[in-house]
């Protein structure tokens, strides 16, 4: 069922629509939950964390916008987002310093924010969302996700010798598009 569909039949029917969207993302969403907070986190609170992911996508779900960007990436962001909080909350509650045990680009929330100015980010954006798909997705799966190329490989029907093929040139292509021109 594509995003639009998707989103339509959460308005309509709720139960089916949520049911649908499990369905469909459940992979995905534990996923990133367990590579960022299953260190840390037992399955029960990986549970929850995923239940809480798509009802946040359920109760937002006007605000999304398939024109904008796709839902996949939606919930990515969200379940990246509350999956960071829970391996926080659980190192926490371990007696760790949390902190220390994130990705340095988790770590620090905001750098981005104040590494580019809201224009910079839009640009890029727009840029990487010109290559097409799946050239686009490969980018911000890579980049934004921080997904290995047989994760990314996997959920695309790819084998990771192409996602890696398909990203070289697609970091080629925003190269030139940014003026840098790469005679190698």
């Amino acid at each position: 069922m594509d995003d639009r569909e998707l989103l339509r039949l959460l308005e309509r029917d709720p139960e089916s629509g949520v049911r649908q969207l499990t369905q469909q993302y459940a992979g995905l969403v534990f996923s990133i939950i367990t590579g960022r907070a299953g260190g840390t986190a037992g399955a029960e609170d990986v549970e929850e964390c995923a239940g809480d992911v798509f009802f946040e996508v359920y109760r937002r779900r006007e605000s999304i916008d398939p024109e904008k960007g796709s839902l996949r990436a939606f919930i990515s962001v969200v379940a990246r987002r509350r999956a960071v909080n829970l391996h926080r909350r659980t190192a926490r509650e371990a007696g760790c310093r949390g902190g220390d045990e994130l990705p340095e680009e988790t770590a620090t929330p905001g750098l981005e924010e104040a590494l580019m100015d809201a224009e910079e980010r839009r640009s890029l954006t727009e840029k990487v969302r010109s290559l097409g798909e799946p050239d686009s997705e490969i980018i911000f799966r890579r980049y934004y996700f921080g997904q290995k190329s047989r994760e990314i490989a996997a959920d695309l029907g790819m084998t990771p010798g192409a996602v890696d093929t398909r990203l070289s040139r697609a970091l080629g292509k925003l190269r030139k598009m940014f003026g840098g021109e790469n005679n190698g």
